[in-house]
């Protein structure tokens, strides 16, 4: 995935990894969207990012199920 090379580089890309993790999300692949969002907060230091990228993990629907991660 050309989004993955990039991240080799610009490994601190913060919105790359957020579109990583939406491709992921795309291709049912919710364990890889999860973990990408975590790298991404991981690089994130605004709050507002942080909690943009809080939104986006609890968000993501757990494999098998139609429910979301809520806490």
């Amino acid at each position: 995935m050309l989004l993955q090379l990039f991240l080799v580089t610009d490994y601190r890309d913060v919105e790359a990894r957020i579109l990583l993790a939406a491709a992921y999300q795309g291709q049912d692949n919710f364990r890889s969207a999860i973990d990408a969002l975590y790298e991404a907060r991981g690089y994130a230091f605004h709050p507002a990012m942080l909690h943009r990228i809080t939104r986006h993990i609890r968000n993501t629907k757990r494999p098998g199920s139609g429910a979301c991660l809520q806490t």
